[in-house]
């Protein structure tokens, strides 16, 4: 457990940080003020399964200094994101909806005010934003979505080296698992650790993609971490508005953000036959969707 001193270092560096993100104030903004107008403000959020790349998209974004890139931001909201999920937005009453507002805005609205005094916009690429999406558009109509996404047998295979789903630790805290009325959820308990993260890719990505029909085509936007080039990476720029040259782009592409270090598991096309069909047999339908071959 962490002590009382500790915690208080954590909380003191990260303002510091935050301090040196955003920079002077350049305009006074008070939290009433903020409140009337969240409807003005346009959040890019990156909507996404994890293990997308979106800790390098973070290092990128951040040299550019007219907004501000948030990856990992504190509170971290990792149960609340699965709360998020588990409620289905659309299916809740108004004071369902409010409570759902207002955890959201309970964990981000300081930095959307510090945002605001700055005259910066906000960029989260952290993927536990994403079971949040509905209740952002809800705040914030005119924000972007980003679907970031990457080969299922990828994923897996990186959900497997973190031991997603065997191992009891923090990071379970907002990992999905099928809820009752799904088809799904009277088979979990027999899943492996293979159809488990076969099933989050599937079910993330079918999230995503479902939310993102409502939204219009200037505010969202679909990119493969396997497309990856300088000129992807420019038209996503582009979309977050945000300017990086194609030099800084090209120098980082060859740099590897977040590596798993350890637990040597094959890359998915050397997995036998057996193991391979699992994750076929969950995630197809959404691989051809996505344009992946499996």
């Amino acid at each position: 457990m962490k002590t009382l001193l500790q915690l208080f270092d954590e909380w003191f560096y990260y303002h510091l940080f935050l301090r040196r993100i955003f920079g002077k104030k350049v305009k006074d903004v008070d939290l009433l003020e903020l409140r009337d107008n969240l409807d003005q403000l346009a959040p890019v959020i990156f909507l996404s399964t994890g293990r997308c790349g979106t800790k390098w998209l973070n290092t990128v974004f951040s040299k550019e200094k007219s907004s501000v890139s948030l990856h990992h931001p504190i509170p971290v909201m990792r149960s609340q994101a699965k709360v998020a999920y588990s409620f289905e937005f659309a299916k809740c009453s108004d004071n369902e909806q409010l409570l759902l507002q207002e955890m959201f805005l309970g964990g981000r609205e300081e930095l959307f005010l510090r945002a605001e005094k700055s005259k910066k916009n906000l960029i989260f690429t952290d993927s536990r934003m994403t079971f949040f999406a509905e209740v952002i558009r809800s705040i914030f109509p005119k924000a972007k979505f980003v679907h970031l996404h990457r080969h299922p047998g990828e994923v897996v295979r990186s959900g497997l080296r973190r031991r997603w789903y065997v191992e009891e630790n923090q990071s379970d805290l907002n990992r999905i698992e099928p809820l009752p009325h799904s088809s799904f959820h009277q088979q979990w308990e027999e899943f492996d650790s293979i159809e488990k993260n076969a099933w989050l890719w599937n079910e993330t990505n079918r999230w995503i993609s479902a939310f993102l029909e409502q939204v219009p085509e200037r505010q969202k936007m679909s990119l493969s971490f396997n497309d990856w080039s300088v000129d992807t990476i420019q038209s996503l720029c582009s979309f977050c508005e945000v300017q990086i040259s194609d030099q800084v782009i090209e120098r980082r592409l060859n740099v590897s953000v977040n590596r798993q270090k350890s637990v040597a598991i094959p890359p998915f096309r050397d997995w036998n036959q057996e193991d391979q069909e699992k994750v076929r047999r969950l995630c197809s339908e959404m691989a051809t969707h996505l344009n992946y071959s499996i």
